[in-house]
């Protein structure tokens, strides 16, 4: 174990732990949302078992809301039936390794549909659809350490509360409006510090981010309406009214996704329109920018004609993001620092999903929906070279793509990445890869357990929980009749999870080759004859002889 701490150059270390071989893996709680009930339950990887703690169920239709867990007390969430809200919280009670689930208060509110915290985790704010029959408010506002009522409003927009990193200032979409109020709302009725018109109809939607940094620093989209281009507004509270202290328009842009690094200093924006002037795509195009806050300037990273992002996510290690983009079935990935420069690419799959694990050492690249549900790990910053060792090379043909069967990643070559992480853009590790089609796909908090889930609100039949290593190896498939939600309990800092290298599979781990398909009574050689020629098959050799014969190839006359 490597402790280290915080110095005077405000520079942040953390506690690495490591797992001695042959340990016992702790047990990981993971919250279930079934057909009548929710219930705590414990995942075992060692034991490959998934137990529930009866002593923990609640009862309750819980189809209609997701659960939402506190920012910063990460045992404690809330989840919502059709007729309450909850506040519960997980504890080991008498100094035991077991979980328990503690209700800590409830309230009724009904017909919930979207519940949020505060970032520091003292409000709760309920959502439920506008109702006539509802005058006093659909959205609701709890004080987290008491469960009292703050306040109820209507509501129109979700989310209808943002608020910056240390509650400062929250900000709130109202009839047309953006009010910027102060942050503790436990101080009772809170101040309209600014107010600013949004001229926008109510049919159109606007994208609000606030910066996960110290800077109240907030960005907002708003689409293409009338003669007004889409524009991108970075604002620093509560200072609304002195205009943004950045902005840049897109023209007919629809929409836009905004996505903060962790640093809080750069924004990747995806920016949506719904029509192609190329005529190559019929679902519209979607462009990456990436934003540098700070600088106040921002790049457009540039695919070739016809090529679509599917999917951006950022690292939690560091500020760097990975985007899938081409198009599809065959997409591409490509790994970026900040400044927009490429450090590698992993080639052409059918992928539309990036996954990172919450200690940004690995991540999943998948294919969920439409796609085969074809899922490979990687090990972006490998301890040692042992296992399938994944090199990136210098990319000198035309299209920088990498062959996936020789699972080679690329390093693109250039002169101005002086200040990428070195171990990231050199080397990287495939460390294992699986095939199961699934609703939603998850990490653990130990960013060694992968789960995916088959939940009823996606397919009403087949549901069901897998769980896989981060090697690909399968540990466990549990069944359910019906099964609306599944959501790990992060019990400790990531930091504090043992740090443990992706195992070696088996050889009898390792996913069989597809065969051919054979209908019911029929033989091996009638599936043969349905086979596709395989091209990686040798071929008939050209005739041959000694050197200087001639060689006669008899063709046959074009009657």
């Amino acid at each position: 174990m490597t402790t280290t701490t915080t110095n005077n150059n405000n520079t942040t270390n953390t506690t690495t732990i490591t797992l001695t071989p042959g340990a016992t893996v702790p047990s990981l709680p993971i919250v279930l949302r079934k057909d009548d009930s929710l219930v705590l339950a414990t995942f075992s990887e060692n034991q490959r078992t998934l137990t529930e703690v009866e002593s923990s169920r609640m009862t309750g239709d819980y189809r209609e809301c997701e659960v939402c867990f506190n920012p910063v007390e990460q045992t404690a969430f809330a989840h919502a039936t059709t007729t309450h809200v909850r506040y519960s919280q997980l504890v080991q009670p008498d100094k035991s390794d077991a979980w328990e689930l503690k209700l800590m208060f409830e309230v009724e509110e009904k017909n919930v549909v979207a519940l949020s915290f505060s970032t520091l985790g003292s409000v709760l704010v309920t959502y439920a659809m506008m109702d006539g029959k509802r005058p006093e408010g659909n959205m609701a506002m709890y004080d987290v350490s008491t469960g009292n009522l703050l306040r109820r409003c209507v509501q129109a927009r979700w989310p209808g509360m943002v608020w910056c990193s240390q509650e400062q200032y929250c900000v709130r979409p109202v009839q047309g409006f953006l009010h910027v109020m102060e942050g503790d709302l436990r101080k009772g009725e809170s101040t309209v510090l600014a107010k600013l018109d949004l001229q926008l109809p109510q049919d159109k939607e606007m994208e609000l981010s606030m910066s996960p940094s110290n800077m109240p620093i907030l960005a907002m989209f708003k689409p293409f309406h009338k003669q007004t281009q889409g524009t991108l507004f970075i604002y620093r509270l509560p200072n609304l009214l002195e205009g943004p202290m950045y902005q840049v328009s897109f023209g007919r842009a629809e929409s836009a996704t905004l996505l903060w690094s962790g640093s809080g200093n750069h924004i990747a924006l995806l920016v949506k329109c719904e029509s192609d002037k190329s005529g190559k795509s019929y679902y519209g195009t979607v462009k990456f920018f990436l934003v540098d806050v700070g600088g106040r300037n921002l790049k457009e990273i540039k695919f070739p004609s016809g090529e679509s992002v599917h999917d951006c996510q950022w690292s939690p290690a560091a500020d760097h993001v990975m985007v899938v983009h081409g198009t599809m079935p065959r997409n591409k990935t490509t790994l970026y620092d900040k400044t927009g420069v490429a450090l590698m690419t992993f080639g052409e799959a059918p992928r539309n999903v990036i996954l990172w694990a919450p200690n940004g050492r690995f991540c999943v690249l998948g294919g969920t929906g439409n796609l085969a549900g074809d899922f490979v790990f990687y090990d972006l910053n490998p301890s040692s070279s042992t296992g399938k060792s994944i090199r990136n090379n210098n990319i000198n043909n035309n299209n920088g793509v990498s062959n996936q069967n020789n699972l080679n990643i690329n390093n693109i070559n250039n002169n101005n990445n002086r200040g990428a992480n070195a171990s990231s853009s050199a080397v990287a590790l495939m460390t294992g890869e699986f095939n199961e089609k699934s609703s939603v796909q998850m990490w653990a908090p130990d960013s060694h357990v992968f789960l995916c889930a088959t939940i009823f609100t996606r397919l009403r039949i087949d549901n069901k929980l897998v769980f896989y290593k981060n090697n690909g190896e399968h540990l466990l498939t549990q069944k359910y009749p019906i099964l609306y939600g599944a959501h790990w309990v992060q019990t400790q800092e990531t930091n504090l999870y043992p740090l443990r290298p992706a195992s070696p599979r088996k050889e009898t781990d390792k996913p069989a080759k597809p065969q051919p398909y054979r209908p019911p009574h029929a033989s091996a050689a009638a599936a043969a004859l349905l086979r596709r020629p395989d091209s990686s098959a040798p071929k008939p050799a050209k005739p041959a002889g000694p050197p200087g014969a001639n060689i006669v190839v008899t063709k046959k006359k074009k009657r």
